[in-house]
């Protein structure tokens, strides 16, 4: 179960900067042999304790559910998975937008949203760039975002 305080834990496992700060050690290793088996084994528990704790967020206020996305999407990056770090940032994009009408701070901008299309682009995943795209072409023009200026010239 998820237990919610200043650090998100499920069962064992903490969620915080010490963890994270493990991950990034445990990376750091000076034996390159077994690098790519460490790196694709902490992939695989990432994923699943990603799957695991997410399932569990019904119930969550949305600041913790956003904190505990954002250790998923640092994570994801730290160990080069692409795929799960775009999806989780795509997710909190979403997450953080929708909740944005009850929760101004949360508010995503168009540079926020341009930044998301380009990482995605960059790496092939070319429909939830498009998917970004029109999310800051909504943005640019529904709500005026004067910060948007320049941001659209290299998608038209």
């Amino acid at each position: 179960m998820l237990r919610v305080d200043s650090t998100l834990q499920h069962e064992s496992v903490r969620y915080d900067d010490y963890t994270m700060r493990t991950l990034q050690v445990s990376l750091e290793s000076k034996d390159s042999r077994f690098l790519p088996y460490l790196r694709n084994s902490l992939k695989e528990e990432l994923r699943s304790e990603s799957q695991i704790a997410v399932h569990q967020l019904a119930d969550i206020p949305i600041g913790y559910v956003l904190s505990l996305l954002d250790f998923f999407v640092h994570a994801f990056a730290i160990v080069s998975d692409v795929k799960s770090w775009l999806v989780l940032r795509y997710e909190a994009l979403v997450m953080r937008d929708s909740n944005s009408i009850s929760h101004s701070d949360l508010w995503v901008s168009c540079n926020k949203w341009m930044k998301f299309a380009q990482d995605a682009f960059d790496n092939g995943f070319y429909s939830i760039a498009s998917q970004a795209r029109e999310n800051t072409l909504f943005l640019s023009d529904g709500k005026g975002d004067a910060r948007s200026d320049g941001l659209l010239e290299n998608w038209r």
